[in-house]
């Protein structure tokens, strides 16, 4: 973490606030990184709920999905069910139905179509 004085902050504050290393925000797996823009201002609880200790924190994991093979035909419409959302069926110019993938992020990690193993082996979350 670095310390960026905003306004008068360099001038007020004659030393820079601590900055602990050894503080363990998350591990991460090799090749992950955080883009992280922080803003603090110290409060209690007293003026406002969102200076309370208690808080709430959340975070969406953003899926990697990969289509190895087309899905055609009654084996799309059996992804679309299972997954609703994620994919979506689209003509293809020989008028063949196709699933495609349409939202990643409705994705909910339940890998329902695992049940299928023809569908497991053309599909990779």
């Amino acid at each position: 973490l670095e310390w960026i004085p905003c306004g008068d902050q360099s001038t007020r504050l004659k030393t820079p606030p601590k900055i602990m290393p050894s503080i363990l925000i998350t591990k991460l797996r090799p090749n992950q990184k955080i883009t992280l823009e922080a803003h603090c201002k110290k409060s209690t609880g007293k003026d406002h709920a969102k200076f309370s200790p208690v808080s709430t924190a959340s975070y969406r994991m953003l899926p990697l999905i990969t289509l190895l093979s087309p899905i055609l035909g009654p084996l799309a419409q059996e992804l679309t069910t299972l997954e609703p959302g994620v994919f979506k069926l689209i003509k293809t110019p020989s008028g063949a139905v196709q699933a495609v993938i349409d939202d990643p992020l409705k994705c909910t990690m339940s890998r329902n179509y695992m049940s299928n193993p023809e569908l497991k082996s053309k599909v990779k979350i």
